[in-house]
């Protein structure tokens, strides 16, 4: 991700940028479209900086399953509604926060081609 932000002064550079990998579980082809289960787990590298609010700079990591619709509303979206655990290096909003997290997300994903999608995704975080 690359980010130019703009308050009281104009900011650019790296946010964070997370590495993932997906196995697929099971898969089912329909008419109506393609669905699939899959497991996953990602490492988010310490490449952004809060001071300039071009993200949190601490890595990461979560694991979780994430269930996919191919086709849903347009033939180029995929729903996507995922949960699973993460670890995050440090909470800055609440510095008591426990660093272990239960998440849930929603998405929708753009496929612009074989290998690329633009995703778009609301999370939500339990407190650990």
């Amino acid at each position: 991700c690359f980010r130019a932000v703009c308050t009281d002064r104009c900011v650019s550079g790296v946010g964070d940028i997370e590495l993932e990998a997906q196995y697929t579980l099971f898969s089912h082809g329909s008419e109506e479209g393609v669905s699939t289960l899959s497991a996953f787990g990602f490492y988010k590298l310490d490449s952004g900086d809060l001071e300039n609010l071009t993200g949190s700079g601490d890595d990461g990591l979560a694991i979780g399953l994430r269930l996919s619709g191919y086709g849903c509303v347009f033939e180029s979206l995929t729903c996507q509604l995922q949960a699973g655990y993460a670890r995050v290096a440090a909470v800055h909003i609440d510095e008591s926060a426990d660093e272990d997290a239960l998440f849930g997300a929603v998405g929708l994903a753009w496929s612009i081609s074989e290998s690329w999608a633009v995703i778009a995704q609301l999370e939500a975080q339990s407190a650990g």
